[in-house]
């Protein structure tokens, strides 16, 4: 038998085991790097997380992705290389942050790596999605077992490929009593729904629209990147909230869609926003013009200054849309679930709690639900998404689908809360 089958044979029977998660988001901003001790499978499932850091990219690196990131057309030669080499940069920095926290490689029993996204259409012809980063380069350089490219098999069991922590959230974050949304505002925004007592049939899974991607993305240029995102929504405070853009925004139809629903960059871009706000320009000038004044250039040249929406207004508008878009999710699926808002409890995560005007925002929207960290439920919010993917990689491994399941499921239930499945590839070093 092959020696690291027999490895996997010898964890099995370990009552907890040591798994690295590792996660690179959309924002580019770093590669969080989560050790975790993982004990039990299945419902018995706990998770401790005992280091965590988030490396920062380098520009060079940022360049490299933003050049491959989300577009309709590439070379070949630049995504097969790009995805050695991500493997390798991650790796490099596992190895460097183990050496940093005195951790012997060989203690470490596997690797949960998420890779990093550059495609995601889930709504197409053919549904795909690919996250770059081979698992068999990660494996070959640390010596560790990995476990990468979960969203694929998502995709071949007829779901979205995204989000996939609610798999974990549901194992550990389920309450007898208290009924439960977990919030996480990344680059893209999406949250998993827990009643209480819930079954996983009963679970509501979704992306709701853009995180901070539109925010952050339209700083970065209209400050030629001497800004990178708007620090606590400071720019946004200083705008007010352009309803006709905001209108524009909201038409299109991935809003309208029945939730379990997912979306990337590929829709929400500065494309995207350059499009809402030309067009709603553009019907303010066509509608003033049709007064009947002599000195149609003078007009012209007047309306063409005052149809200008600021900057300020814009990240105003910007930061209302995404309130809007999560809150409008969250009660849509409320409702579907019976849930009194009073009664809800939201825990929030990722990058979108530290934008206060955001928060604000979407608390105006929810008067009546319950706000907190998502720390107070005992896990470190920034290391949310890489621990939970090494709960997914143990799940993977050493669990049973079955706990995805009910006696009762029906193919709706499982389009409403994901298919049941393990995910991930298993890539083993010589």
């Amino acid at each position: 038998m092959n020696k690291q089958l027999k490895r996997l044979l010898a964890m099995s029977e370990k009552p907890s085991r040591l798994i690295v998660g590792l996660m690179s988001g959309t924002s580019l901003d770093g590669l969080d790097i989560a050790l975790c001790k993982v004990s039990g499978v299945n419902e018995s499932s706990k998770l401790e997380v005992i280091s965590f850091t988030t490396i920062a990219y380098d520009d060079s690196y940022r360049s490299r992705i933003v050049e491959l990131f989300a577009k309709p057309n590439g070379r070949l030669i630049d995504v097969c290389t790009a995805n050695n080499w991500v493997a390798k940069t991650h790796a490099d920095m596992l190895m460097k942050c183990l050496k940093r926290w005195d951790t012997d490689p060989n203690e470490i029993d596997l690797i949960a790596s998420h890779g990093q996204t550059i495609f995601h259409a889930p709504d197409n012809q053919t549904p795909s999605t690919l996250q770059i980063g081979d698992g068999d380069h990660i494996a070959q350089i640390t010596n560790i077992i990995t476990i990468s490219d979960f969203r694929q098999k998502h995709v071949a069991a007829g779901g979205d490929g995204a989000p996939l922590v609610p798999y974990a959230d549901y194992l550990l974050y389920k309450d007898p009593k208290q009924d439960r949304l977990l919030l996480n505002i990344g680059g893209i925004a999406n949250f998993t729904l827990l009643p209480a007592a819930c079954q996983f049939k009963d679970m509501i899974c979704t992306d709701t629209g853009p995180g901070n991607t539109l925010m952050d993305a339209y700083v970065k240029r209209e400050t030629n990147g001497h800004l990178q995102f708007d620090d606590r929504g400071a720019i946004a405070l200083t705008g007010d909230v352009d309803y006709g853009l905001l209108q524009e925004l909201k038409n299109t139809r991935f809003l309208t869609q029945n939730a379990p629903k997912s979306t990337g960059q590929e829709l929400f871009n500065l494309s995207y926003v350059d499009q809402a706000v030309n067009h709603c320009k553009q019907m303010r000038y066509a509608e003033q013009l049709s007064l009947e004044i002599t000195d149609k250039d003078l007009l012209r040249e007047a309306l063409h200054n005052k149809n200008q929406i600021s900057f300020e207004n814009v990240m105003a508008t910007l930061n209302q849309f995404t309130a809007d878009t999560i809150s409008e999710e969250i009660n849509t699926q409320l409702n579907s679930a019976n849930i009194d808002p009073t009664k809800l409890h939201i825990y929030t995560s990722g990058g979108g709690p530290k934008n206060k005007v955001l928060m604000n925002n979407i608390a105006i929207n929810l008067p009546e639900c319950h706000f907190h960290h998502f720390e107070v439920l005992g896990l470190k919010a920034d290391s949310k998404e890489a621990a939970l993917f090494a709960l997914l990689a143990n799940q993977s491994i050493f669990g049973d689908t079955q706990v995805y399941k009910s006696a009762n499921a029906s193919h709706s239930d499982e389009i409403h809360s994901g298919p049941a499945v393990s995910l991930g590839k298993i890539s083993l070093p010589n």
